[in-house]
């Protein structure tokens, strides 16, 4: 993870400078995303690295992510209105990273050699059947691109369906992206109590619900409460499902080609929004992503009915009743 960090740093700085050849810069950031990609899949599987406690730790992690992703944007503009420099702010942002890499270095290197070894070859990778692996990286395919699709619809669909200003209209989905930040982070109370088999069911259902509710709100207030609920529901879903995948014993490999998927459905499917939104309309694009909340209903029946696993394990089993990996 600490290389991943020093490209990503690395890159970052390339684009700091001033007005940087356009080849340079767009090839500096694709380096940049690469290494974020990277570091992203190593914190999902080191926090999920020990079934006690791995939902709790899979939720929290990823609603600091989406946290940072919505207060990020908001930073960046005060900066910006105090004229900073976007190439200091790129330089002071690739500095932190760099820092980071040698603090995670420093900690790794700490650690006992013996339980490194331990970690990485002493345990071996359970048999893991490649439908259930495609099975998965389906559903998290859809997932990313219902997320996306989500984000573009309603910034669209609030400042030309609903009448709403364009000074004000980023609340909608503001509302939205806290709502998947709350979701993530209240994810272990939200699903307690709930039968193991339903968690999956009870998640894209109600975020499918309210995304069909969001047809009919006009206001702003309507909407972005409506969003809010459907980002409480859908935020979920990734911690969640991650750590059924996990519960599997996959191999890092193949975990990673699943958090790939997510990538290329958050990347693939909202370009096939905005097509459908022209082509139909507005209001009938946002079945795209309603189509994949429904369609990962199913992929969630056909894990169950395998066998292999529940798709989703009790929230409360996973954290009090499986053993600590050593």
């Amino acid at each position: 993870m600490s290389s991943c960090l020093g490209i990503a740093s690395v890159a970052l700085a390339l684009t700091s400078g001033h007005n940087p050849p356009v080849i340079l810069a767009i090839t500096s950031l694709l380096v940049y995303g690469f290494g974020l990609g990277q570091v992203m899949t190593s914190i999902n599987l080191t926090l999920g690295r020990d079934a006690e406690g791995r939902v709790s730790r899979l939720s929290l992690g990823n609603a600091l992510w989406s946290l940072g992703a919505i207060l990020s944007p908001m930073l960046l503009t005060q900066l910006l209105q105090r004229v900073v420099a976007l190439n200091s702010i790129l330089f002071l942002v690739a500095a932190s990273f760099l820092g980071f890499t040698l603090l995670s270095k420093i900690v790794v290197v700490q650690r006992s050699n013996l339980e490194l070894v331990n970690a990485t070859t002493n345990i071996p990778h359970s048999s893991f059947p490649i439908r259930v692996l495609l099975l998965f990286g389906a559903m998290f395919f859809l997932y990313g691109g219902a997320e996306t699709c989500f984000s573009g619809w309603l910034t669209t669909f609030a400042h030309r369906s609903a009448g709403i200003p364009n000074t004000i209209s980023p609340l909608c989905t503001s509302a939205f992206w806290f709502g998947v930040a709350g979701g993530r982070a209240l994810a272990n109370i939200l699903l307690r109590g709930f039968y193991q088999r339903w968690e999956m069911y009870i998640l894209c259902g109600g975020a499918l619900i309210c995304s069909l509710g969001l047809l009919g709100s006009g206001t702003m207030l309507s909407l972005s409460i409506v969003a809010a609920c459907c980002g409480t529901f859908l935020g979920p879903i990734f911690p969640v499902a991650f750590s059924s995948l996990l519960s599997m014993d996959p191999s890092p490999r193949q975990s990673g080609f699943v958090l790939t998927c997510c990538g290329v459905g958050a990347s693939a499917l909202p370009l096939f929004l905005g097509i459908l939104s022209q082509v139909a309309s507005l209001r009938m694009a946002l079945f795209l992503p309603s189509a994949c909340l429904l369609t990962m209903l199913a992929l969630a029946w056909l894990l169950d009915r395998f066998n292999f696993s529940s798709p989703i394990p009790n929230l409360q089993a996973t954290i009090k009743s499986e053993p600590v990996a050593n």
